[in-house]
């Protein structure tokens, strides 16, 4: 679900729930199955500036399968449009603790930022945060000058 607010805002709302049947195994068990989200929900809001700056704040809330719900809060401010792009991702601002899989804690409260460069003669609005591509893909795909700092 999701909708404008006003010119320069958008709201966006979702849920997942995840159900399964064990007969589907004929007996055996994945050992992939506990590391999907039973209930996922999510809501996020943008906002654009008549300048190019993009604002963009997620607030998740997530249940493993036997686990207690988990809240995870992302933001990230970046220019959307031309030749130089500077970002900042802040990730986990509620600094959870959680694992997506299971042994593998996830990271606290961290900071991305780095600049982006079009070499293109056309800037056009195709900047990676626009696109809000994951984190690995962002940084994988566009990062060229970054630093990482654990808050």
């Amino acid at each position: 679900m999701d909708g404008r607010l006003g010119h320069s805002q958008q709201l966006k709302a979702s849920w997942t729930l995840l159900v399964g049947a064990q007969d589907a195994l004929h007996g055996l068990q994945s050992e992939y199955v506990f590391n999907y989200p039973t209930n996922n929900g999510r809501i996020e809001w943008t906002w654009t500036s008549s300048h190019g700056v993009l604002i963009d704040s997620r607030l998740g809330v997530v249940q493993r399968f036997h686990a207690d719900r988990y809240p995870v809060w992302d933001s990230s401010v970046a220019r959307a449009s031309g030749r130089i792009r500077p970002y900042l991702q802040m990730t986990n601002l509620s600094n959870t603790g959680y694992e997506e899989i299971v042994g593998v804690r996830m990271s606290g409260r961290s900071l991305v930022g780095g600049v982006e460069f079009s070499l293109s003669s056309k800037a056009h609005e195709h900047s990676a945060i626009a696109k809000k591509p994951s984190t690995e893909d962002w940084l994988r795909r566009s990062l060229v000058s970054s630093w990482r700092k654990g808050l």
